[in-house]
């Protein structure tokens, strides 16, 4: 996958996201929007952007073999990488572009989400977009704190998507109480 279009596609998004956000993104702010880009991408158009493999961690989905990425990208001289106390427990750990990303290899509709994406995602936190993950991507039908770090595939993207909801509920509801309706149920009913 040396070369291949999705790791340049993959290098070219990381980049970007770095480059287009207003203020440097931490490590899981970084994660985190590529994981709602091909989230969102993938809903809307059934294609991922990066075509990574996402695995379920407890705060949420990640990349699988982010780190050894990121850091093929550092010896790669593509990112620099830059630990900050950050007054919490943890360093912030950020990644910084050292060339521009090549937008040329995205879609229309990927260059869109990923304009979108950092508009919504790149102000927020780390742990903000984590909740965020498990509320609306398909991490809590992955996740199991014995089996930490299952594969997410891409097919569960849209599975809520298919999930009734209070609206179907009522319709249901309306479309029960039709007199036709209610006489092909009493007609199925045994004698």
């Amino acid at each position: 996958m040396a070369n291949s279009p999705a790791k340049k596609k993959l290098t070219n998004a990381i980049l970007y996201l770095l480059q287009a956000a207003p203020s440097r993104p931490g490590l899981t702010v970084l994660l985190k929007m590529l994981f709602f880009a091909d989230y969102q991408h993938y809903r809307n158009h059934l294609t991922p952007i990066t075509g990574a493999r996402y695995v379920a961690l407890k705060n949420g989905p990640v990349i699988h073999g982010y780190k050894d990425l990121l850091a093929s990208m550092v010896d790669d001289g593509l990112l620099e990488v830059r630990t900050l106390q950050a007054g919490g427990p943890h360093p912030k750990v950020e990644y910084i572009p050292r060339q521009p990303a090549d937008t040329s290899v995205f879609t229309e509709t990927e260059r869109a989400v990923l304009f979108h994406v950092v508009a919504e995602c790149a102000g927020r936190t780390g742990a903000a977009l984590s909740e965020r993950s498990h509320r609306e991507g398909p991490w809590t039908l992955v996740y199991n704190a014995r089996d930490e770090g299952r594969e997410t595939p891409y097919i569960l993207f849209r599975w809520l998507d298919n999930l009734p909801d209070e609206r179907d509920a009522e319709l249901a509801k309306t479309m029960l109480a039709e007199p036709e309706v209610q006489a092909v149920l009493s007609a199925l009913q045994p004698a």
